[in-house]
């Protein structure tokens, strides 16, 4: 996750403004690269459960541990806009095979007990990930350029990623002669709901909805924290020194997000997750006062770890276990359709009026709305409601 997910997602801000002012690319052009990501792990998303079922998830993770690196080798050589795209296609992915979904998936297998936890502790990759990438990211952009930055970055999934998936990585505790920590002998192993019983209940796609616009809302701070604060007048090393301070909140944010979730349930740790993405575009609004600046951290932290903690939780504990990969893969394939429209949304409102400070006041409101739909969405009642309608 550190080096997956900490790069390819959490450093691709800092990439705009090099790239864009080195071939005249409008910044719109750019963040379509992040728009092609998040469609890229939509579609396979969708698909997980079918393509984990007839291949073998350890053995697709190898491959496409190597398929990243050469990804990230071979962006250090482009020279237009097509190739950038293809390029980010493959490197998407690439990551998506080794990323959230199944490690999610492989997590949920060794945990029945302190499951929020431990999701937490294995998804804060990403933020730790973020912070250091992002702090060296920037120093190798202004000392190397940015194209020998992307193949150092390369070098970092050679030596950290490569090793941890062909020697480290075991699907389930079975394929050890163990089981899950905290499961007794006696429970009953697969219970749940299936794909198409949880595909016929409203409740779902309302989590799908809520998923997908929360994430919006996430990646509209994430992704424009960068270029937003250079366009207001700090320096591009300053910029990024703060949004590695973001990653390293959100690596504690998902570890104390867990703890919330496993404690408190859904409602009160959502409530906590929603009001920090909140802040944070609220520091982001009022940037150009450096105390707002704390806002953005904090929040981003808490609230990001909204995006990658809260549906694999929800997906075991509402669902069940029966179709996991498959509810989960529908589940994250909706997040990553509010990620895929964020930065069109985003770019297009900077094309247009010049900075973000527009779709920054929007998605305030938005966030907003979204922290008081969850209030209904995940209440006490309504859970009960729904395990209801599948244990039936």
């Amino acid at each position: 996750m550190s080096t997956g997910w900490g790069i390819v997602y959490n450093t691709a801000s800092l990439f705009l403004v090099p790239i864009s002012e080195e071939f005249g690319f409008l910044r719109s052009e750019i963040s379509f690269t992040m728009t092609l990501r998040s469609l890229v792990q939509m579609i396979l998303s969708l698909f997980a459960g079918r393509i984990f079922r007839r291949f073998p998830m350890v053995g697709t993770m190898k491959i496409m541990s190597l398929v990243l690196v050469l990804t990230y080798i071979l962006f250090g050589f482009v020279t237009n806009i097509w190739q950038i795209y293809l390029l980010t296609l493959i490197g998407a992915m690439a990551n998506s095979f080794i990323g959230v979904v199944p490690l999610s998936v492989v997590v949920s297998n060794w945990f029945q007990e302190k499951r929020g936890f431990a999701l937490g502790l294995a998804l804060m990759g990403s933020g730790v990930g973020g912070m250091l990438f992002n702090n060296l990211t920037g120093k190798w952009i202004l000392t190397y350029g940015w194209q020998r930055s992307y193949q150092l970055q390369a070098l970092a999934m050679l030596i950290v990623i490569v090793p941890t998936v062909f020697i480290l990585m075991k699907e389930k505790p079975e394929d050890m002669g163990l089981r899950a920590y905290g499961r007794k002998e006696v429970e009953e192993v697969g219970a749940g709901i299936s794909l198409e019983a949880a595909k016929a209940l409203p409740y779902f796609w309302m989590i799908a909805l809520m998923s997908a616009v929360a994430n919006f809302s996430i990646n509209t701070s994430m992704v424009t924290a960068a270029p937003h604060l250079v366009d207001i007048g700090y320096d591009f090393a300053f910029a990024a020194n703060v949004v590695a301070a973001t990653m390293a909140a959100l690596a504690v944010g998902k570890l104390l997000l867990g703890g919330l979730l496993d404690r408190f349930g859904l409602r009160r740790a959502l409530s906590i997750s929603v009001a920090g993405s909140v802040l944070s575009l609220v520091g982001l609004y009022y940037g150009q006062h450096r105390l707002a600046l704390i806002l953005v951290v904090l929040g981003t932290g808490i609230g990001s770890a909204h995006g990658t903690m809260v549906d694999p939780f929800l997906t075991r504990s509402v669902f069940g276990e029966k179709d996991y990969s498959s509810i989960y893969g529908i589940l994250a394939a909706s997040a990553s359709l509010g990620g895929m429209f964020s930065p069109i949304v985003n770019g297009l409102s900077y094309d247009i009026t010049g900075s973000y400070h527009k779709i920054l006041l929007i998605m305030i409101f938005i966030t907003l709305g979204i922290l008081l739909a969850d209030q209904w969405l995940f209440s006490k009642k309504n859970l009960e409601k729904a395990k209801e309608r599948w244990e039936a």
